[in-house]
């Protein structure tokens, strides 16, 4: 019997009550760590990706609301509208700003 048709007996089995030995797990710690900082990396990217979505989306919807409400002569709204783009554009760079730096230089 060779040794491949050995491995498949072991893995197939020719009973319910066997045992396959899966020998033993030495790095089990280095491969948890893999794994959290591939977790950790794909989180940063999303979290970069949406606060630079968000903020672009933020100019561009503000744009259209403008426009739309000057076409519709409502000039107060659009003071207001004005009042809180730039209360809001400050906060969503900020938040945009520092992830994308974090997502830059964080270590390899």
């Amino acid at each position: 019997m060779s040794e491949f048709e050995e491995s498949v007996e072991l893995i197939i089995g020719e009973g319910e009550g066997d045992v396959i030995e899966g020998g033993e797990v030495t790095d089990a710690d280095t491969l948890v760590e893999t794994g959290l900082k591939q977790a950790q990396a794909l989180t940063t990217r999303r979290l970069a990706y949406l606060l630079v979505i968000l903020m672009a989306a933020s100019v561009v919807g503000h744009y259209i609301a403008v426009v739309i409400l000057v076409l519709g002569g409502n000039q107060e709204a659009v003071s207001m509208l004005s009042d809180v783009f730039t209360t809001w554009l400050p906060v969503i760079s900020g938040l945009a700003g520092s992830a994308v730096t974090y997502y830059f230089t964080r270590e390899n």
